[in-house]
């Protein structure tokens, strides 16, 4: 079975780094956001081979992925697994959608 491609969204990208920098600069050091990068790491590699292993979400094209305390919003297109957002769960779910990307 063929590896589909991880593709990262700019709005993804930014919250992935946002939430990395937020853990780092609370905690003094890189040691905690280096733990959610291998968990990410270990968590896509596996998505990769099995891209429907996520929650299907209300919009039936995405899905979504926990991963460490937050949640991979993602979508399957041909030989592509497109990284829509990386949403930490304790954060207000209505504070997700902004001018950066479609609603997901």
């Amino acid at each position: 079975m063929a590896q589909k491609q991880i593709v990262w969204m700019p709005r993804a990208i930014a919250e992935y780094k946002k939430a990395l920098q937020f853990y780092t600069e609370r905690n003094g050091n890189p040691q905690f956001s280096q733990l959610i990068q291998t968990a990410v790491k270990r968590r896509l590699k596996i998505l990769q081979i099995f891209p429907e292993i996520g929650h299907k979400c209300a919009n039936e094209h995405v899905r979504i992925l926990n991963v460490a305390g937050y949640g991979i919003f993602y979508e399957i297109e041909n030989e592509q697994i497109l990284i829509l957002s990386f949403w930490d769960f304790k954060r207000n779910p209505d504070k997700r959608i902004d001018h950066q990307d479609e609603p997901i």
